[in-house]
């Protein structure tokens, strides 16, 4: 061989281990990764930053060949165990690009570990909005397109409705495009179609709306006629229930031409507020109950009446800073409502029922496990097959119930919800908030997603497959091994 080849040998060689070096674990080994409440923890064999696609790729061949289990995480916001692993975790926080791929028809790509606060600014910086983001604004795009995250507003369903093409990369380090009629059953797949590396997201022209937030009295509010009346009249519609409370915070919004009076400090402030509050006062609530139901009646002295006009992303985010506010678990049901009377009724009924039942541990048991109250939000439903929101009517109600951590009788109370609302109002958990503390489901969708998973070969060795995604499928990945 002469020198020359012997040169561009080595040179090969060394660009190999430059490069693959660079898809090396930038986080030492035995690092404990928590989820946002910390009540999900693992110690992954090894952490992964990559930068590129190439990163990406190399480091799913390299969990394939060693047949080493391989998770991915973004915020890390998940209430369950989406992300656990002791094999390989990938971070995606360097994966953040963003750029319009077409400005007549306003689509836009954007890469995994892109927060929803990032991509609000660079929307607004060119004139643009999401039309529904996630009440969170630090969630990565790829954690809430593929966990099935929503807002609110009765135009606009879940997050991964806005996606109109997905990229993604299979257990053999192959970037898999997704778009049409398939991505119904792609777009909500909690990870297991592999490692979404981008996303083709459908916006629209920047606008502003009408936002209002008022405390009203819990029984005009909480009945059929009262909550189809706030739906029909306004684009969104969100309701907070604070424990024992006689009153209700019910926030509207709707399209408007006038011109912003949105005060951005007050904004701040509120969520600064809100989260210094919540901080300072969880612990002696979930300590002693006692202390939450004397609360109770003056809880929402902390939630300011607005009624300004503001950008669209304003009206969806809660106040700035809130995911620093204390942990909690916050199982979530969806509850198909039709769009008359009835519909309506039933939701009313769902949510006084659930009242009922904080009350009774309350006065039965003297326990109060749900410290920080009730989040109500109303959506369109979703084609999406693993989305709790796929049901056969028009629109949904989302119910967020907000449990203490370490408040008495959390486990048991959520087990007691889950039996009431899933067989007296036919209500579906929403997987991702919920599959820790629920039992094992049998929905008919989860088999046809594994069987369109099979037959794309996205994952033949089930790499992508942790603990708690096989319990929560009852084991189904089985019959494709």
């Amino acid at each position: 061989m002469s020198v020359l080849p012997k040169c561009v040998l080595l040179l090969s060689l060394l660009f190999y281990f430059v490069n693959y070096s660079a898809a090396l674990p930038a986080i030492a080994n035995a690092t404990i990764i928590q989820n946002w409440n910390g009540e999900v923890k693992s110690i992954p064999k090894a952490i992964f930053e990559p930068y590129n696609l190439t990163e990406l790729q190399t480091i799913v061949q390299q969990a394939k060949a060693n047949n080493i289990e391989l998770k991915v995480t973004g915020a890390s916001h998940s209430m369950s165990a989406i992300f656990q692993t002791n094999g390989y975790l990938i971070m995606t926080h360097n994966l953040n690009a963003v750029s319009i791929e077409d400005p007549v028809n306003l689509l836009v790509r954007v890469q995994t570990g892109m927060t929803v606060n990032d991509l609000d600014t660079f929307l607004t910086a060119n004139n643009m909005a999401l039309g529904s983001g996630t009440v969170i604004s630090d969630l990565t795009i790829g954690g809430a397109v593929a966990a099935g995250c929503h807002g609110t507003g009765k135009g606009y369903s879940i997050m991964s409705d806005f996606v109109t093409e997905m990229r993604i990369v299979d257990s053999n380090g192959i970037l898999q495009t997704y778009s049409g009629l398939i991505l119904n059953t792609v777009k909500v797949n909690l990870g297991l179609f592999g490692i979404i590396y981008d996303v083709v997201l459908q916006v629209e022209p920047n606008r502003n709306v009408n936002y209002v937030a008022q405390t009203l009295p819990y029984t005009s509010v909480i009945t059929g006629s009262a909550l189809q009346s706030f739906f029909n009249n306004y684009d969104s519609l969100e309701i907070y229930y604070f424990p024992f409370a006689s009153s209700v915070q019910v926030r509207t919004s709707h399209a408007t031409t006038a011109a912003s009076t949105f005060n951005y400090t007050l904004y701040v402030e509120s969520g600064l507020e809100t989260v210094q509050i919540g901080l300072e006062y969880a612990p002696y609530f979930e300590a002693d109950p006692t202390l939450l139901y004397e609360t109770g009646s003056s809880g929402f002295d902390i939630f300011a009446s607005v009624n300004d006009t503001r950008p669209l992303e304003y009206a969806v985010h809660y106040g700035y800073g809130i995911q620093g506010g204390p942990p909690f678990f916050n199982p979530e049901y969806v509850f198909p409502l039709n769009n008359n009377l009835a519909g309506f009724q039933a939701a009313a009924n769902a949510i006084n029922d659930t009242v009922t039942m904080i009350y009774n541990y309350y006065f039965q048991q003297g326990l109060a496990p749900v410290t920080y109250g009730l989040n109500i939000r109303f959506t369109k439903s979703t084609q999406s097959l693993l989305s709790p929101a796929n049901t056969n009517t028009q629109y949904v109600m989302w119910m967020d119930i907000l449990l203490g951590v370490n408040a008495a009788g959390t486990t048991q109370f959520m087990s007691d919800i889950y039996n009431l609302l899933t067989t007296k109002y036919t209500a579906v958990p929403h997987w991702p908030k919920d599959w820790n503390q629920i039992p094992n489901t049998q929905n008919f969708n989860i088999g046809l997603f594994l069987a369109y998973r099979n037959f794309a070969d996205a994952d033949a060795t089930n790499i992508f497959v942790n603990d708690a995604l096989s319990r929560l499928f009852v084991n189904k990945f089985a019959p494709y091994l």
